[in-house]
């Protein structure tokens, strides 16, 4: 590599003009050791470093009047390349996305229009929580689908793994009722301890896995894709030498934008949002709600197969 060297010059510089003092002032070996030792050199030092900051600052004042318009067009490549090979299935994610929020304000004004719901309704404390967990849930799938769509997939399964920790949420408390949704919402503490009283088995302390093991619904499918997704998050071996990002051919790890890895968080994101909006509608049993959650199915299944498609036509020798 030949590539250029960032403030090598300024240092060599630095270097020579010292070993040019030292040699003029002819010092011997013992005097240059004192010359490093009794604060001769910092002093040398702290001014060069005072100028080269002075100058550092003015050069990145200069440098931003043309920087903000190249990393704009840098940044605009980059999203056309992604739309180019992605765009249908971004697109088909956003209209999943805001169909969630339509059926969820319908929803809404059904209830307000032909139900009559006070806060002594049976199942009404659970219904809000997971009008909250399905609300944080649509906002991060907005999150993910900015970071799909700027090549981040890395950073979009990172945040699948909390959209996966909602769904589970939502299945227990779902499952569990009234009591343990105002639990839920009372505890302000670490750990999981609210649930404790909702567990099969008594223990000290309850984890994220111990309400995994207490839903009724099958998590098995998902519960690789979650494994993964907390190696990807935390700083293990896995995460670093086998992230998506790594599916094409690469020498080093990326560090910005690649349009290889879109699927998996693409499709296990959708599939999971849907798990939780099936969840949310279906504390209302009506016939008509219902019909949203086809429709969402319908939507979800679409996308998936879309990505699927388009994955398959820009990367054919994907295994």
């Amino acid at each position: 590599m030949n590539g250029k060297i960032l403030f090598f010059d300024e240092w060599k510089n630095f270097n020579a003009s010292l070993n040019e003092e030292i040699e003029s002032r002819k010092l011997t070996e013992k005097q240059k050791e004192e010359f490093y030792k009794n604060g001769e050199f910092n002093k040398k030092y702290d001014a060069f470093l005072k100028e080269f900051l002075g100058t550092i600052t003015g050069t990145i004042a200069n440098y931003m009047s043309t920087y903000h318009i190249e990393k704009k067009q840098e940044n605009d490549k980059n999203y056309n390349h992604m739309e180019q090979i992605w765009g249908e299935g971004f697109d088909l994610y956003s209209f999943y996305l805001d169909s969630i929020s339509e059926f969820r304000n319908s929803l809404l004004n059904y209830l307000d229009q032909y139900y009559t719901v006070d806060n002594s309704t049976k199942g009404i404390v659970v219904f809000k929580v997971l009008a909250y967990l399905q609300g944080r849930a649509i906002q991060i799938g907005n999150e993910i689908l900015v970071l799909l769509r700027n090549g981040y997939a890395d950073g979009a399964y990172a945040r699948f793994r909390t959209m996966y920790e909602i769904c589970v949420l939502a299945h227990f408390i779902s499952d569990q009722g009234d009591e343990c949704a105002k639990a839920y919402i009372e505890y302000n503490g670490d750990w999981y301890d609210w649930a404790g009283k909702f567990m099969s088995n008594s223990k000290k302390y309850y984890t994220f896995n111990d309400i995994e093991k207490e839903c009724k619904v099958n998590l098995q499918p998902w519960k690789a894709e979650y494994k993964l997704s907390n190696k990807l998050v935390h700083a293990s071996s896995q995460g670093t030498f086998s992230r998506l990002s790594l599916e094409g051919e690469f020498d080093d790890i990326p560090i910005g934008p690649v349009d290889s890895g879109i699927v998996t968080p693409a499709i296990n994101s959708l599939t999971t949002l849907f798990e939780i909006n099936k969840v949310y509608f279906s504390t209302i049993p009506d016939p008509i709600v219902n019909l949203w959650i086809l429709a969402l199915q319908k939507i979800k299944n679409e996308c998936c197969n879309k990505f699927m498609e388009l994955e398959k036509l820009h990367f054919p020798d994907k295994k």
